[in-house]
């Protein structure tokens, strides 16, 4: 018998406040699924890296990778994201780190989440 799945998207928004280098936010909602992927966007260019790293449990899921890795080009969701070791259903912590302190405006980073859930 094969299987049913849809695709549900959760995001998050991480503000970076001017003068910082850091921001925090929690995904708590993200339905438990076959696969994840997670994909990221910064609301302005920063000077230096903007780095998102994932946490579940203490344990980093998500090494820090710079945000241009989500390029939003062309393909899928899927094609531009990447799969993470995770399947939802668990309170996830995303973190920004920027190599410079943000200036002028404060940082914005949306998080996207997509999961393959079982119908």
């Amino acid at each position: 018998m094969d299987r049913t799945y849809r695709k549900e998207q959760r995001t998050a928004i991480i503000t970076v406040p001017v003068g910082a280098s850091k921001g925090e936010a929690v995904m708590d909602d993200l339905p438990r699924g076959k696969v994840v992927y997670m994909g990221a966007s910064g609301s302005r260019a920063q000077t230096g890296l903007v780095r998102l790293s994932v946490e579940r449990n203490g344990q980093q899921i998500v090494k820090p990778a710079n945000l241009s890795w989500f390029d939003g080009g062309l393909g899928s969701f899927e094609q531009r994201a990447l799969q993470i070791a995770d399947q939802g259903g668990t309170r996830l912590d995303l973190k920004v780190e920027t190599t410079t302190p943000v200036a002028d405006t404060p940082l914005l980073v949306e998080v996207i989440f997509q999961s393959w859930v079982e119908l």
